[in-house]
């Protein structure tokens, strides 16, 4: 007999080795009135705890408001949808960004005016995908698609993509 250290329902569950032509063995809590609940190869369960469910969850997956744009062509991207891509990703790579939204809704909007959409998206998605969000040894953040940097960075970005 060993003692496993368990206690079901209070009562002390031990283990007995049966005869060696058997090669199983059984679980006794030490309840007179126990009966067999599953027969396994390996044991004989005399008696089992009851199941209670003590808590239900339920979840629902759903997308982010941050996340809407990857659904979305590269042409139907606004300044809104550039912005949440390039803090998402940065954010990912390099932890939280200090935030000004007038700044990013001027720079964002203006990134998008001097290329098109479609090449504003496709130099942001070139950088972090490509570039894993590092440009010039330095990582990539909102300040990067601002007009100064456009001569080393986007223009750069633009001619290796499109060859």
């Amino acid at each position: 007999m060993i003692d496993l250290g368990l206690i079901v329902d209070g009562t002390p569950v031990v283990f007995h080795d049966k005869a060696p032509e058997e090669d199983r063995g059984a679980i006794e809590t030490g309840d007179p009135l126990s009966e067999i609940v599953r027969d396994t190869p390996a044991i004989d369960i005399i008696q089992s705890a009851p199941v209670t469910i003590t808590q239900e969850v339920t979840t629902t997956k759903v997308g982010t408001a941050e996340s809407v744009y990857l659904l979305k062509p590269a042409e139907r991207w606004t300044w809104e949808d550039l912005r949440d891509y390039v803090i998402t990703e940065a954010e990912r790579r390099f932890g939280p960004q200090i935030r000004n939204p007038a700044k990013e809704s001027g720079i964002f909007k203006s990134f998008i005016g001097r290329h098109g959409t479609v090449n504003a998206v496709l130099v942001a998605q070139a950088a972090f995908e490509v570039y894993n969000g590092v440009w010039a040894s330095a990582p990539i953040t909102v300040t990067r698609f601002c007009k100064g940097s456009d001569e080393y960075f986007a223009q750069v970005i633009l001619s290796r993509v499109k060859g």
